[in-house]
């Protein structure tokens, strides 16, 4: 199993319909060409099992960079964006990440989070509107285990600095079976658009 291609699913059933909605519409087929393809280029950065850390606000670009770690067998790291690149730097620390990658208007900060490391963090730019060189055909997604990590979230408590919840491929899917269980939280192609 894995992640990336449950919650890609809808692509392969209702291609046309609308998977994100602003700042533009694109529909699930598009996410899943584009998030497969921008997967075959970050799998020729990380193995398998590597962190990769999301550096982006609210936009496709997240959604993309989210989908093809996933995809390629990465671990993603959502970092807040509007954190101050020291802090940043500390998560990096923590997390250890094989690859950074930040949206454009981030991609100072990413830097500068880099920078600060002890240890060199490479980073990369990603534009949704704009990708730039990726291979032509999707990668095909790697095999996950249930019990394999899937998503490291900073999340803090009551005292003490942010620590990463360890999310695995399972518990994320089950988490999603439930929702899709229940009529009230139910989420998919056919709810139509939200506007």
């Amino acid at each position: 199993m894995n992640l990336g291609e449950v919650l890609l699913q809808a692509a392969k059933a209702t291609p046309d319909a609308a998977a994100l909605l602003a700042p533009r519409p694109v529909t699930f087929g598009a996410l899943a060409t584009d998030s497969g393809r921008l997967a075959a280029d970050l799998s020729s950065r990380i193995s398998p099992g590597d962190r990769v850390v999301l550096l982006a606000g609210n936009e496709p670009a997240f959604v993309h960079v989210y989908l093809a770690t996933l995809l390629a067998g990465g671990v993603v790291v959502p970092v807040n964006a509007t954190s101050p690149s020291l802090e940043l730097a500390r998560e990096l620390e923590v997390v250890a990440p094989a690859l950074v990658v930040a949206s454009p208007p981030f991609a100072d900060l990413a830097r500068r989070a880099c920078s600060q490391c002890a240890t060199d963090v490479p980073s990369m730019v990603y534009d949704a509107d704009a990708p730039g060189e990726l291979p032509a055909d999707p990668l095909v997604p790697v095999a996950r285990a249930a019990d394999d990590l899937a998503v490291l979230l900073f999340t803090a408590g009551t005292a003490g600095a942010p620590k990463p919840a360890m999310l695995t491929h399972g518990s994320l899917l089950a988490n999603l079976e439930q929702m899709q269980a229940h009529p009230g939280l139910r989420v998919g192609a056919d709810v139509g658009d939200q506007r």
